[in-house]
């Protein structure tokens, strides 16, 4: 039962983050905001920013987890980014990477 429950919290958290905020027709506050950096330089305050997109959407949305941390890295010129969070309710940890 918890693998599941993880399983879901898992494919809820990439769902949030990787839905544009505004493109849920009707529920336009769905989703986060990562998507207003897609263009911009690779930069600390962007990376700053981004982290602070995520956490905001994952709280609205998610409330099984709190965000520990959001980690960005680049490979193969892709950006990869890791969310560690913590279940809220067996306070065990795990990551999500999108």
């Amino acid at each position: 039962m918890i693998i599941q429950s993880r399983e879901t919290i898992i494919e809820n958290i990439r769902r949030i983050v990787t839905t544009e905020k505004g493109s849920v027709f009707f529920n336009r506050g769905y989703g986060c905001e990562i998507h207003k950096l897609q263009f911009e330089t690779n930069a600390q305050i962007l990376q700053s920013i981004g982290s602070q997109y995520i956490r905001d959407a994952i709280e609205m949305w998610e409330k099984r987890v709190k965000v520990i941390s959001v980690v960005f890295a680049s490979e193969n010129e892709k950006m990869k980014i890791k969310i560690k969070c913590q279940d809220t309710q067996i306070k065990d940890t795990f990551d999500v990477v999108i």
